[in-house]
């Protein structure tokens, strides 16, 4: 039926806060998201069934439909890996803070953890396969690969603990932060992950700092340093590194080879002006 590839998206959070005294509070908000593997652009069929699009790699819904079921006509592709895929995403989502407020500020320990408990079916299906080495055959300029690499709880899993200090909410007030975090390659969407970290990459580990300073009370400051470096600094292939094939064994065109967990390291320096309006 066409539930079978209509796209949805499912998502429910409960939020619950324990205040304790005027200076304590612990806030723990524990969810679940969910993503099925969808597709859209469907064509009217004979005796009213509906034609499902064809799914064509790196094709996105802002094709034109001819009134056909033609080659790049209105899909998602999202049977197909990144980029438009969000295939075997069930995440379990528990953040939370535990805040105190000294002379008048808040600070907060404040932690972050996501599991996709299909995770080894997104390493595996959507990025994969993976593989631990890669080699140059000859003058080769396109890299081979060997040793099969398999997904692993880290691999499934995004997290973070940190401590902030301060709030900003008018003009005069800043805050200080500092975390460190762990992104596993089949964790998250890496549609929706920070880009405030390792450069938007997954497969990533390192500490963020920021410190936050409100002009006034719609216009703040952000200053971010963080280093990041591979969670699993052997994991090439696929869609970790752009090297992903075509059944018929050829690479695709590299216009098509969206990379998750290409960067090895990085020290960024940043620098964000933001207005509420």
């Amino acid at each position: 039926t066409q539930l079978k590839w209509d796209s949805y998206q499912f998502q429910e959070q409960l939020l619950a806060k324990l205040k304790i005294g005027d200076k304590l509070s612990i806030t723990v908000s524990p969810g679940f998201l969910s993503f099925n593997n969808s597709s859209s652009g469907g064509l009217p069929g004979a005796h009213g069934s509906i034609v499902p699009p064809s799914q064509v790699q790196g094709q996105t819904f802002d094709q034109t439909t001819t009134g056909s079921a033609v080659t790049f006509g209105d899909t998602l592709a999202n049977a197909q890996g990144f980029p438009v895929t969000q295939r075997d995403l069930n995440l379990i989502l528990a953040p939370g803070d535990i805040t105190y407020k000294i002379f008048g500020k808040p600070l907060s320990l404040y932690w972050d953890f996501a599991y996709n408990f299909t995770g080894d079916d997104r390493f595996n299906r959507d990025y994969g396969p993976l593989f631990s080495h890669y080699f140059f055959v000859g003058r080769s300029s396109t890299p081979s690969f060997s040793g099969r690499a398999t997904p692993s709880f880290s691999d499934n899993s995004a997290w973070l603990v940190g401590l902030k200090f301060g709030e900003n909410k008018k003009a005069g007030d800043f805050s200080v932060s500092a975390d460190y975090r762990q992104v596993g390659i089949s964790s998250i969407d890496p549609n929706l992950n920070s880009d405030n970290f390792a450069l938007s990459n997954l497969n990533a580990q390192g500490w963020e700092f920021n410190l936050a300073y409100n002009f006034t009370d719609f216009l703040t400051a952000v200053f971010t340093l963080y280093y990041s470096h591979a969670l699993h600094p052997n994991l090439y292939g696929g869609y970790a590194t752009g090297n992903v094939l075509m059944s018929n064994g050829q690479p695709f065109p590299s216009s098509q080879q969206y990379s998750v967990a290409r960067d090895r390291q990085d020290l960024v320096i940043q620098a964000n002006l933001l207005m509420k309006f």
